[in-house]
């Protein structure tokens, strides 16, 4: 039987997240905070009550003001692209950091930063250079529509390809395990702009969630799609990819 995926939260991911907690957060105590993390009920918490939860533990230990504590997580960010070069590169085909690292940064930013745009918005940025952040990109797009797809139109042209297929990947209208975005379902007309800035992206991991967000908008506009295929039909330049 495989492993249930909540269980890689273990003994070897904490050991060596609280080290890289320790070189940023003065007098951190780690074995404080894994006893705070692996309490009585920890066992039955599934993964993402287990996200939630590690967030909450977190915010404890982190200074008290928002901004303040997102600047230790990117100081944390920082940290590990210089000490740790094979642990932080990335390629086009995969995130540098675990998907443990991701359920908790970016859990941190949605359960805590709904109300500071700005320092969130740079947060995301950054964070999703090292790990995959469009749970929380659909927190955002909720609150602010307007001006979240904006934003995703800009990161779109990113000069980093984690943040290009954020830009695709955060705007789903049907994202797996994420919340649902009913305007962008009902009416997906902001994501087209994004999706034509990347349809040719030289990453294929951007290019496959442009197909992904593709096919999220065929389950509600079958029509948009259609349109949009016909008009791409012999465009692709790279990979041999033709929508």
């Amino acid at each position: 039987m495989a492993e249930p995926f909540k269980n890689m939260f273990n003994e070897q991911f904490f050991d060596l997240f609280t080290k890289d907690l320790k070189l940023v957060i003065d007098d951190f105590d780690a074995c404080e905070f894994v006893s705070q993390v692996m309490d009585d009920e920890w066992e039955g918490r599934e993964l993402k009550q287990r996200c939630m939860h590690i967030t909450t533990v977190l915010r404890k230990f982190l200074p008290a003001d928002y901004k303040e504590a997102i600047a230790k997580i990117l100081e944390l960010l920082d940290h590990i692209k210089k000490t740790r070069p094979d642990f932080s590169v990335i390629d086009d085909t995969k995130f540098g950091l675990t998907l443990e690292y991701g359920g908790i940064l970016d859990n941190y930013v949605e359960q805590y930063g709904l109300d500071d745009y700005e320092t969130s918005v740079k947060a995301i940025e950054k964070i999703t250079q090292f790990t995959s952040c469009e749970f929380v990109a659909h927190s955002f797009i909720i609150k602010y529509p307007d001006q979240m797809m904006k934003q995703m139109l800009v990161w779109s042209k990113h000069e980093h390809w984690g943040v290009r297929r954020l830009a695709s990947e955060g705007c789903r209208p049907r994202l797996p395990w994420a919340m649902a975005l009913p305007n962008l379902k009902e009416n997906p007309a902001p994501i087209i702009p994004i999706l034509e800035n990347l349809k040719n992206d030289p990453a294929r991991f951007v290019r496959l969630s442009v197909a992904n967000n593709l096919n999220d908008i065929a389950k509600d506009n079958p029509e948009t799609v259609i349109d949009l295929v016909k008009k791409w039909k012999g465009e692709s330049k790279e990979g041999g990819l033709d929508y």
